[in-house]
């Protein structure tokens, strides 16, 4: 007797995946929520995704930064979402920068969310460009929403993303079409 997929789908036990979410407000906190609820859509049949929840705001209290440092350590996946025109406090700015040495450069994602969306102004870009840092400096792979570049934009949905990974750029064909240069060593030849 075989088995069909979906009951093969609910016998494998799911990987568990850690998602720390960070927000700054009412309005990043639900640009975050949409974006969770994409990636259960989206990661669920695979994973159990667990969420854990801070407030910006929260990151005064002693407790809450250790409980927050502890979750962003263990993440998988951050998702931080914050306004575009207010300023990030100094607290939060510094609470980042111990993030950043405490992960010890731990595979991830790091997921920007800046603003309501649509809109751009300079300061959603500085604070995109602010947050791609801290993603870097951890090791981790930054995601952002598009920013809009003139008569062009990179769609924000998971399934472009896929679907252009599996494709090959003209950049990258031509790459592919060099022919490979032989390997160096740091030894000398040997002697014939």
């Amino acid at each position: 007797m075989t088995e069909t997929a979906k009951q093969r789908t609910q016998s494998e036990p799911k990987n568990s995946c850690l998602v720390m979410v960070l927000y700054q407000g009412e309005r990043p906190h639900a640009r975050a929520a949409e974006v969770c609820n994409e990636l259960v859509s989206r990661f669920w049949p695979r994973a159990e995704l667990q969420f854990r929840w801070f407030a910006l705001d929260q990151l005064l209290a002693p407790a809450v930064r250790r409980a927050a440092a502890a979750a962003c350590v263990e993440a998988e996946i951050i998702v931080c979402a914050i306004e575009a025109e207010e300023d990030v406090p100094s607290y939060v700015a510094d609470w980042f920068d111990e993030l950043v040495g405490l992960r010890l450069n731990r595979e991830g994602v790091f997921i920007g969310l800046v603003g309501c969306g649509g809109e751009t102004s300079e300061k959603k870009l500085v604070r995109l460009e602010w947050l791609r840092r801290v993603a870097r400096r951890a090791g981790m792979d930054f995601l952002a929403e598009a920013i809009p570049t003139g008569a062009w934009t990179i769609p924000e949905s998971f399934q472009w993303l896929e679907q252009r990974a599996g494709q090959l750029s003209p950049v990258l064909c031509c790459i592919l079409g060099y022919p490979a240069a032989p390997f160096m060593s740091s030894s000398p030849p040997p002697d014939r």
